[in-house]
């Protein structure tokens, strides 16, 4: 049978400190700048990274408090497999709606001066738009750009805001789940050691 490390007197210390830099790393990754594989920052805002880390930081704290021994080994393994399932589950999702959902739109920056960003399509198109790909055998990349880059013209508001709450289900379940992982994995090696 496995000892649990004996820290002595210092053992709340070493249980403090290792919630500490987990519930900071959390808190730190959710207020960083944006990364290129995150959802495009004028489709979705920072809300989702800023709820992801709380909602990492609290389940940290209730993992640090409630299961740093031995007595929860088995429970933090399996959790720690679930979580890391629901990591990879969430990731291959966002790939698929990040090849098939998201589309370049071109802008105006000033007078003469085209640029482009990336948007998030929706889930069914307009008629309109169903219409011309029928009938002129276009992608819908196409009927954005001949529709002036306006995505009200091609996909319905409520289709749109459907696939923007999958990703960002899919982009809070990459951190949370990712990060509550790592951590319950990082106790699992605490009390193990």
């Amino acid at each position: 049978m496995i000892q649990q490390a004996d820290y002595g007197t210092l053992a709340p210390l070493v249980r403090t400190v290792g919630w500490l830099m987990s519930a900071a790393t959390a808190i730190s990754l959710s207020w960083r700048r944006r990364a290129k594989w995150e959802p495009s920052e004028e489709d979705v805002s920072q809300g989702p990274a800023r709820v992801g880390g709380l909602l990492t930081a609290v389940l940290i704290a209730i993992l640090w408090t409630q299961m740093a021994d031995l007595q929860h080994e088995r429970y933090l393994l399996l959790l720690a497999l679930w979580l890391a399932g629901a990591t990879l589950v969430s990731l291959l999702v966002y790939v698929f709606l990040t090849s098939i959902m998201v589309f370049t739109q071109e802008y105006a920056l000033r007078k003469n001066v085209i640029a482009e960003r990336k948007i998030i399509g929706g889930f069914w198109l307009k008629p309109k738009a169903q219409e011309v790909i029928a009938q002129k055998s276009l992608s819908v990349q196409e009927v954005l750009e001949g529709a002036g880059n306006n995505p009200d013209k091609v996909w319905s508001r409520p289709s749109r805001g459907l696939v923007k709450i999958l990703f960002i289900l899919c982009y809070m379940g990459l951190i949370v789940c990712g990060t509550t992982a790592l951590t319950s994995v990082a106790i699992l090696l605490l009390i193990r050691s």
